[in-house]
């Protein structure tokens, strides 16, 4: 049984969030820290809202094996979401680094820095500690686990291929009659039945069933429950981003 979507939770905590920094982040954060939560997170949390309304729409209404476009742009929608994902907590963790002056001065060409600016790196926990800043720390750590399983297999700008959305999947059944099609047609072809053959070819589009998961390549293949994955990936989003912004900008 796959899962549904939570859209009507995630916008309010996309909302949630914006609302926070209105309020009160923004009158406390410096000029740095400003720029990567204001140009940085809040831009990403309103691209990240569009790919889950549009997701929500075409998952909704999808039946059976999608047309090329539909899976094309399914694709399109879940690798901007992780993107912006993981672009976001990288905003978190520049804003936090301006805020508190973990680097002195804090320079984002520079190597060594971008890989200390990690949210949930090491020597970035321990200079939160060393900032005053364990409790921020402590729950932030509590997501590590997450995090480097969600980094390892679902982050889009790491990976050299992106995640998929399948236009459909085959059973054995179906592999055995798109191999009786395909060899149908081609006989069809030799035998000057042009028309014939391409009606035959069609039917193959017919094959497989649509299923609501996508598919992500690295070192191994990986499938997921394309709406259950995204709920809980957008929940340990949240516990991060919420810690982040109520306890780092206090």
């Amino acid at each position: 049984m796959f899962a549904s979507l939570d859209k009507d939770q995630i916008l309010l905590d996309f909302s949630n969030i914006k609302k926070v920094y209105l309020f009160s982040v923004c009158k406390s954060a410096c000029k740095g820290a400003k720029k990567h939560l204001h140009r940085g997170l809040l831009v990403r949390v309103s691209m990240m809202e569009e790919s889950i309304v549009e997701l929500h729409e075409e998952l909704r209404q999808a039946s059976g094996p999608l047309d090329s476009y539909l899976a094309s742009r399914l694709t399109l929608l879940i690798n901007s979401y992780y993107l912006n994902l993981t672009g976001s907590l990288d905003n978190l963790a520049w804003a936090i680094t301006y805020q508190h002056s973990l680097c002195e001065p804090v320079n984002e060409d520079c190597h060594k820095q971008r890989r200390f600016v990690q949210l949930l790196g090491n020597e970035f926990l321990a200079a939160l500690a060393d900032k005053g800043l364990k409790e921020l720390g402590v729950q932030l750590g509590v997501k590590r686990d997450w995090y480097r399983e969600m980094k390892e297999f679902r982050d889009p700008a790491a990976h050299r291929v992106p995640i998929y959305v399948p236009p459909s999947l085959y059973s054995e059944a179906d592999i055995d009659e798109h191999r009786r099609l395909d060899s149908e047609a081609a006989e069809l072809f030799v035998q000057g039945k042009h028309s014939e053959a391409m009606t035959t070819w069609r039917e193959v589009n017919k094959l497989g069933k649509q299923l609501p998961v996508f598919i992500s390549e690295t070192s191994s293949v990986r499938c997921y429950d394309l709406a259950g994955r995204l709920n809980l990936d957008h929940e340990n989003w949240s516990v991060l981003t919420r810690a982040a912004v109520s306890l780092g900008f206090a």
